[in-house]
């Protein structure tokens, strides 16, 4: 396995699994959520209405053959608050 960190937009990275972390406390609308949803054709945002992702720390959703993504498969990753974030927690989430 190895994990790599790009700093490039998520639609052109091609891997077999790209992470996505979620906070718990983002308010629904929030544009990273909002575009998220957008680029998965809705996908995401029936995974956090049916209750299949929770946004909660270390709660995962792999989604298979994301629409909109050229990723293989997309892992969501429930990352906390956001307030609570750190270089620590990332480590602890890509972990």
């Amino acid at each position: 396995m190895r994990i790599e960190f790009r700093s490039v937009k998520y639609t052109e990275v091609a891997c077999d699994m790209l992470a996505y972390p979620v906070f718990e406390d983002e308010p629904k609308n929030s544009p990273s959520r909002m575009w998220l949803d957008k680029v998965t054709r809705g996908v995401f945002g029936g995974a956090l209405a049916s209750g299949e992702f929770k946004p909660e720390l270390h709660h995962t959703c792999r989604i298979h053959r994301p629409a909109g993504l050229k990723a293989d498969r997309l892992l969501l990753i429930g990352a906390g608050k956001k307030s609570q974030f750190s270089l620590a927690r990332l480590r602890e989430i890509g972990a």
